[in-house]
């Protein structure tokens, strides 16, 4: 009989303390596939991050709104696929200003940036098509590419940027 008592109790305040808690607002943090989480929505924590001028939006990942390549660079279409890059290899001048344009035809989220160079990161969502002005490296040399989507180098997602 006190069993029944304690679950006749328990159980709506259970669900009392569940419908309180639904309707706090925490916001919902999900893994993005490279390293850091992200609110479904931006929010006042994740606003820093990003940068405005007036015609062009940018985010910390290297993604942008429309933004035109700068006369004095060189365009570079990078196909990204589950799970290749389209050229891999790439070769450029000592300094020499890259517009990478990468395009994602695959599913997944990829990345292309110059590894251990976190300044050269374009980020790109499946379907979608990012840009960024990339400067190579003045020291001539080859230097590794990389998806750095989790998972992704070991796919086989790589290449090379040889600078002579």
């Amino acid at each position: 009989m006190n069993q029944l008592k304690s679950i006749t109790f328990a159980a709506p305040v259970g669900l009392i303390l569940i419908f309180l808690l639904a309707g706090c607002g925490v916001e919902k943090e999900s893994e993005d596939g490279h390293g850091h989480e992200h609110s479904e929505t931006v929010s006042n924590m994740h606003a820093p991050h990003l940068t405005m001028s007036a015609d062009e939006s940018t985010d910390h990942h290297g993604s942008t709104g429309k933004i035109e390549k700068p006369a004095d660079a060189r365009k570079v279409t990078v196909i990204a696929t589950d799970f290749a890059f389209e050229p891999s290899d790439i070769t450029a001048k000592p300094g020499e200003k890259l517009f990478i344009e990468l395009v994602n035809t695959g599913n997944a989220v990829h990345m292309w940036q110059l590894e251990g160079k976190p300044e050269t990161h374009v980020h790109t969502s499946g379907g979608e098509t990012s840009s960024k002005v990339v400067i190579a490296p003045k020291k001539a040399g080859t230097y590794k590419l990389v998806c750095s989507t989790p998972g992704h180098v070991q796919l086989g997602m790589v290449g090379t940027l040889t600078v002579k």
